[in-house]
């Protein structure tokens, strides 16, 4: 449940940075049903802290969960300053990036007071925790691209933070390969090929090469968001 929250708001907050950066004329079409699906995700999870008892796992679950509700009850008035053209860009990433952060963070607590009595359940969460942090390091790429693209030029801070997300995704992508089982290494690799994958790869490099070519190719920022989601 909170990896599909998380999810929900990656893409909520790239098509939200979409839509403040081009002053309501992209993303205006799709913002308002992407943020129904997180809404509901948002239920799920809100009805699931109901019946979870954090204190009988640790404390720090416990404080990591709280801390967690408090950001969960910020989000409507971002949205509101969203509405309004109100935020700025980064403040906007900030508190989006926050919430998703305290998301991840509390499946990752999970390794620290889990015990799999031989199960290799830890490494197993541990996996699937590298892949969900690689997963929020492709989409803060997303949204750097998407300011980019949006702008047709890549300015020199967007640009060191488009190439910090790659890195990022590569360095969690380390940290999967060391601690996922053979069988979910396999499934990685056949799941990131194909068309789409060379797609994004594409334009990636577009975006790598524009402060050599001058151009981001006249790529719309709604391409390259849809590409890479």
């Amino acid at each position: 449940i909170i990896s599909n929250v998380a999810h929900e708001l990656q893409v909520e907050r790239g098509m939200s940075a979409g839509y403040v950066v081009s002053k309501k004329r992209r993303f205006a079409d799709t913002l308002p049903s992407q943020r129904q699906k997180t809404d509901q995700k948002r239920k799920q999870l809100n009805e699931a802290f109901k019946s979870f008892d954090a204190a009988k796992f640790s404390m720090a679950l416990k404080n990591k969960i709280s801390i967690l509700k408090k950001n969960i009850s910020v989000l409507d008035q971002t949205r509101r300053e969203i509405d309004e053209l109100s935020i700025k860009i980064p403040d906007l990433a900030k508190s989006y990036t926050l919430l998703i952060q305290n998301l991840l963070h509390s499946v990752e607590e999970m390794v620290a007071v889990g015990s799999d009595s031989g199960s290799g359940l830890i490494s197993q969460i541990g996996a699937y925790t590298a892949v969900l942090q690689m997963n929020e390091q492709a989409g803060l790429e997303r949204g750097m691209g998407s300011i980019g693209f949006g702008a047709y030029k890549f300015s020199p801070d967007v640009y060191r933070q488009f190439v910090g997300f790659i890195a990022g995704q590569r360095t969690y992508h380390s940290t999967f390969s060391v601690v996922a089982t053979l069988k979910q290494k396999e499934f990685y690799e056949q799941t990131m090929r194909g068309t789409i994958i060379d797609e994004v790869d594409r334009l990636r490099n577009i975006a790598l090469m524009s402060p050599e070519s001058g151009t981001t190719g006249g790529i719309q920022e709604t391409i390259w968001f849809e590409a890479i989601s």
